[in-house]
């Protein structure tokens, strides 16, 4: 039996995380920088300071696109290659709220939340896919939520395109894996993040109260769960879906 050679980029593969410039998304791009030479984040208007100040002393790279944009993924990704090596590890996690009530939720809110959501991935997925069928190795995580599976009053435009993330995921998951290309989707509960905090902290603990560990994550805890998903120790998954929420969404 021919014994074909699947193993992980090495340390001098390029990490890109979409939506990299604040909470989980920049807890992400801290954790694989201590594994990985090359790690890209983007944001889509302005680098916070905080940000800026955390990244100056990292191998952390930072560029400005904006996922809704066909020329900006492809000047995004041009640089990538450009600069680095391809992008062999891809986290989607760019992604907006736009909360209201369907009775009172405007077009262009749901419009707004599903061309960043989930247009924004498909048109980083698909850029992102070229170079890694051609190397026959890709690692890439959908960053979902457990508003996809159970609902969010308020949130039905965001909940649609979270549980969107799946059926792409296992989808793409099923098209290429045959190139050694791994695509798992993780589901965050509640995260300590500002988008959480624009819920307001009645809202927080109505629904911190729901979750059995009776605690919000940390942005690190949800890092550390995607960067296995990236590593070698996580070779033999995909299309898996991976909830990090404290076991709110337990039985779904």
């Amino acid at each position: 039996m021919d014994i074909v050679d699947k193993s992980p980029p090495s340390s001098e593969a390029t990490a890109l995380i979409t939506g990299g410039s604040r909470g989980i998304g920049l807890a992400t791009a801290v954790e694989l920088s201590h594994n990985y030479s090359n790690v890209v984040i983007t944001y889509s208007t302005e680098l916070p300071p905080s940000t800026a100040e955390i990244i100056s002393s990292t191998n952390i790279s930072a560029i400005r696109c904006d996922v809704r944009s066909d020329k900006e993924i492809e000047e995004l990704f041009d640089k990538v290659e450009n600069d680095f090596e391809y992008a062999g590890i891809v986290v989607a996690n760019a992604g907006i709220t736009r909360d209201n009530l369907l009775l009172r939720m405007n077009q262009s809110s749901w419009d707004e939340v599903l061309a960043t959501n989930l247009t924004g991935v498909y048109r980083t997925l698909k850029r992102a896919i070229q170079p890694m069928i051609k190397a026959h190795y890709g690692r890439i995580v959908l960053v979902s939520s457990v508003a996809g599976f159970i609902g969010s009053p308020g949130q039905m435009n965001y909940a649609a395109t979270k549980a969107g993330l799946v059926g792409m995921g296992r989808s793409l998951a099923r098209e290429v894996a045959s190139r050694n290309i791994n695509v798992n989707i993780v589901a965050p509960g509640i995260v300590d993040t500002e988008m959480s905090a624009a819920l307001g902290q009645k809202r927080l603990d109505e629904l911190t109260a729901n979750v059995p560990l009776k605690r919000a994550a940390s942005p690190q805890e949800i890092a550390k769960v995607i960067s296995f998903l990236v590593s070698d120790a996580a070779s033999y998954i995909t299309g898996a879906i991976i909830p990090i929420d404290g076991g709110m969404a337990m039985g779904i």
